[in-house]
């Protein structure tokens, strides 16, 4: 029996040890009780990323709670690799009972390229200290995008004097085939090199000395990249150079950006009847000609120097769907496939890349099977992606192609949404 009691005596003595340790944020003195809280979830904290020449270092408040019924003292001390690049607006707060105070934590101003951590102890005596881990990461301020699709991102509007002139210095395009472009500018027809960026003075897709539209009267090249990066460039920070990536010909399928069915459809392997055309050959055989494999690795190889060369992709713009999907499959599958392997093989995870889809003129889905008609039936697809309506912007007179008005509207359409997901304005 003593044996017995002996041992209750000692089980309740260990559960009593197990629920004070279990309180690691509390400590009693008789009726006295000491505790506070932090209003994070995680002890991690990631300040938001900034580009190199950032004006403004990020930070973030964290609020602290005296949850006891005793006033507290709260030290609040920086440590860890990088302790000398942050600072902390306060290192002690006196809190009384039930009261709270924040501070501040923020990144140094000018740091140089490159991801810093620290940790941040808060701290009371007699109370386990509670330590934050902050990370903040600059990132180069070269912004990439890439924009492909069919005519309507090729450029069907005609570039006016009011597109090419004050075309700001930081907006800048990665020339994929070598010849000439900007047509109409006073000096000439400037020849522009493979792989090198220029200011993007349109046209920046369609080569030609004033290049004309199948009519004969109507010159062409302003595409929504255009407006889209004028329109990026207006909404963010000085220091930050927007760069456009774009591959595109007109009548393009979807299946011509697909990296391994774009060469299935070139060779007319399991195609739609009627497909490729002679105009999508055209433009299949004018990348092939400048040494891609296809239209698919025009995009990705050209990307994949750029990143080399410092630039970081933000984001995809596509116009497609008035010709379909090219060859026997569904589109959205197809989509789904290109974005995932451009993310892939540019070293993303899954679904991070923000993309955006335009609609068909006048707010359709084109001959697209229902994804491009609603932003819910696209992101069937896939998950992050949005979509541009179209409905009420001009076209040129064949309620396929946009005008140079209804181009420039669909390029800032583009550009605010990515401004939106990109940069939160």
């Amino acid at each position: 029996m003593k044996k017995m009691r002996l041992m209750s005596f000692l089980s309740l003595i260990v559960i009593f040890g197990l629920l004070i340790s279990g309180c690691e944020d509390a400590v009693s003195q008789g009726n006295d009780t000491a505790a506070f809280a932090i209003n994070q979830r995680t002890n991690n904290v990631t300040l938001a990323a900034a580009s190199e020449g950032y004006a403004t270092p990020p930070s973030r408040t964290i609020t602290v709670t005296n949850e006891g019924n005793v006033a507290l003292t709260i030290n609040i001390e920086l440590g860890g690799t990088n302790a000398g690049d942050f600072t902390l607006s306060k290192t002690s707060l006196n809190l009384a009972v039930g009261a709270s105070d924040i501070f501040r934590v923020t990144a140094d101003g000018e740091l140089a390229r490159a991801t810093y951590m620290a940790t941040v102890t808060i701290s009371a005596e007699g109370l386990e200290p509670k330590v934050l881990n902050v990370s903040f990461t600059v990132e180069s301020n070269l912004h990439l995008y890439i924009a492909f699709g069919q005519s309507n991102m090729q450029g069907p509007g005609e570039a006016e004097t009011q597109d090419q002139t004050d075309v700001p210095e930081r907006f800048k395009t990665l020339n994929t085939v070598t010849g000439t472009y900007a047509y109409g500018l006073a000096t000439g027809f400037p020849q522009r090199e493979k792989g090198q960026w220029y200011t993007a003075v349109p046209p920046n897709i369609v080569e030609g000395e004033n290049p004309r539209s199948g009519d004969g009267t109507r010159r062409v090249g302003l595409s929504p990249m255009d407006h889209f990066g004028r329109t990026l460039v207006a909404g963010t920070p000085e220091n930050i150079t927007i760069g456009v990536l774009a591959v595109a010909h007109g009548d393009m399928a979807i299946a011509s950006f697909h990296k391994t069915k774009g060469d299935q459809y070139y060779n007319r392997q399991d195609v739609v009847s009627g497909r490729p055309s002679s105009t999508e050959t055209q433009g299949m055989n004018r990348y092939k000609n400048a040494g891609y494999a296809n239209m698919y690795d025009a995009i990705v190889s050209n990307a994949q120097d750029a990143i080399e060369d410092g630039w970081v992709v933000k984001g995809i713009i596509v116009h497609q769907g008035e010709s379909g999907t090219g060859i026997n499959g569904t589109w959205g599958t197809l989509a789904k496939e290109i974005y995932d392997d451009i993310g892939a093989d540019l070293g993303f995870e899954a679904n991070t890349l923000p993309i955006i889809f335009g609609q068909t003129f006048g707010g359709g889905a084109g001959q697209t099977g229902g994804a491009l008609a609603s932003e819910t039936a696209l992101r069937a697809f896939i998950p992050n992606a949005y979509l541009i309506p179209t409905v009420g912007l001009e076209n040129r007179g064949d309620n396929i192609h946009f005008s140079s008005k209804g181009i420039r509207d669909l390029g800032k359409l583009y550009g605010d949404k990515m401004l939106e997901l990109v940069y939160e304005n």
